[in-house]
């Protein structure tokens, strides 16, 4: 069985693959059976973050085509769009049994395939309360209805004859053709169109209830019975949400945390991450006992992955004094804490008026940074033990690559004292924020543009006691950001 997903080549996917890639992994799935198709647009070539990412991780098979829709306006109409492409390119697949799937589910363990795989017949996870003809009729009316049923071309009363086995979300597709798919994209955009069309002009009638996202879902499905396929639901593919009571997570295979949940509960939202990931955002205050927490402990777990190739700087320790700290540059500061944690091992010390000491602590506490002391100025560091001390500003960051070549640079030298001088520039608001999230090293080099260019210059001094020559050298650098 062939494990299919399709998306396009946008941060907000290749995140929540990550996750799944190596959750598919811990519940046995081979990685020779998982198709990965990703979209790009012809004009902009593939993301470059997706293109690192599959560059790094060759062993996953991903599938990469252009997005050649000549209708656009339903986002989800790319996943039949690529995997037309696909089976046009591997006529074997037509043959297969697919297992058709989006990019934000996992397992607990896998369904029993053996009592889904003996027949012909076509399952999919019972979604009827959003998916069944009751539904629309009730929230869209009978007229509504009876028009979707005909750009499909299906039989309004084959399809409430079915309402038992509505199904979607996830499916287990046995032969399915290339002429099915394309006629899945081809329908799947004109539904969608004559939905948004009825929307928007009788926005007082209809329902705000009613998802309009769901056109693939419906088409895959009434395309299904106009095959004449046996179409299913099973209690195998039943699934959690992240909003689920994580007992749920118990009684089912998969959990699907689609969607917003955006609610005063605090469940976990993926739409916050539709342009950076949540592998470093604060999850402290996500509900415990929902299903969320499914979530949570799987970005913790690639979390530490991500951590095991941070860089050690042995005999070094860095060194940032704040009098009167502002609550911009307290933020700012844990900011800092939290990138150098992020890419490297090496002891982290604050210092503080003694009375900010406590109030600062309790900001640090949440984040877990074994390696970041706070103190007081009347209680200065030990660094005895420490061949170099660096000396920062606060409010600043100094890229990975930055460091380590000062730290190769310093680790050769024999001076006492180096200072590096560096250009600085401004983030904006909206860039702090978003660095203070993803604490990505590239994202500040990816976004110089949109910083401001200060007049003065930042200085780093590094002490080196076991340096001998006397005098003090000063290197102009790059630029460092200020945020």
């Amino acid at each position: 069985m062939i494990f299919l997903s399709a998306q396009p080549d946008e941060v907000y996917f290749l995140w929540q693959l990550q996750l799944q890639i190596i959750n598919f992994s811990s519940v046995g799935i081979n990685k020779e059976d998982i198709h990965i198709l990703i979209a790009y647009n012809p004009y902009k070539g593939l993301h470059p973050h997706f293109r690192d990412y599959i560059e790094q991780n060759k062993s996953v098979s991903f599938f990469i085509y252009e997005d050649t829709r000549v209708q656009k306006e339903y986002f989800s109409s790319i996943r039949p769009h690529i995997i037309a492409k696909h089976f046009n390119k591997y006529p074997y697949l037509e043959n297969e049994t697919i297992f058709y799937h989006d990019s934000d589910i996992v397992f607990r363990e896998l369904p029993c395939w053996s009592n889904l795989l003996q027949d012909d017949a076509w399952y999919a996870s019972d979604t009827r309360s959003y998916l069944d003809s009751n539904y629309i009729i009730t929230h869209a009316g009978e007229e509504i209805f009876s028009e979707m049923c005909r750009i499909v071309g299906v039989d309004p009363f084959v399809v409430q004859s079915h309402d038992n086995n509505a199904g979607g979300a996830q499916y287990i597709l046995k032969k399915p053709t290339l002429t099915f798919w394309k006629k899945v994209e081809s329908d799947s955009e004109k539904l969608f169109s004559f939905l948004k069309k009825w929307q928007n002009e009788d926005s007082e009638k209809n329902s705000e209830n009613f998802q309009i996202w769901c056109a693939d879902m419906w088409v895959v499905w009434w395309n299904a019975l106009l095959e004449n396929k046996e179409f299913l639901t099973s209690s195998q593919l039943d699934f959690a949400w992240a909003n689920s009571p994580l007992q749920v997570w118990e009684t089912v295979n998969i959990l699907h945390y689609t969607g917003s949940c955006r609610t005063e509960t605090p469940f976990f939202d993926k739409t916050k991450y539709q342009t950076h990931p949540p592998f470093y955002d604060d999850l402290s205050f996500i509900d415990e006992g929902s299903c969320s927490m499914v979530v949570v402990d799987m970005i913790k777990d690639y979390r530490k992955m991500l951590d095991a190739g941070r860089t050690v700087l042995s005999g070094t320790l860095f060194v940032v004094s704040v009098n009167n700290p502002s609550k911009e540059t307290l933020s700012n500061l844990l900011t800092f804490c939290r990138f150098i944690n992020r890419y490297f091992i090496v002891p982290v010390r604050i210092i503080l008026n003694k009375e900010d000491v406590n109030t600062v602590h309790k900001i640090f506490a949440r984040y877990g940074m074994e390696n970041v002391h706070i103190t007081h100025n009347e209680e200065l560091p030990d660094s005895s033990s420490m061949q170099f001390v660096w000396i920062f500003p606060p409010d600043v960051i100094i890229s990975r690559n930055q460091i380590q070549s000062i730290y190769r640079d310093v680790s050769t030298n024999n001076y006492k004292e180096n200072r590096y001088r560096y250009k600085t520039v401004k983030v904006d608001k909206l860039g702090r924020q978003i660095f203070s999230v993803i604490l990505d090293n590239n994202y500040l080099e990816e976004n110089k543009g949109k910083t401001v260019p200060l007049r003065h210059n930042t200085e780093i001094s590094i002490f080196n006691r076991n340096g001998i020559l006397p005098e003090v050298i000063e290197i102009e650098g790059n630029l460092v950001y200020q945020l």
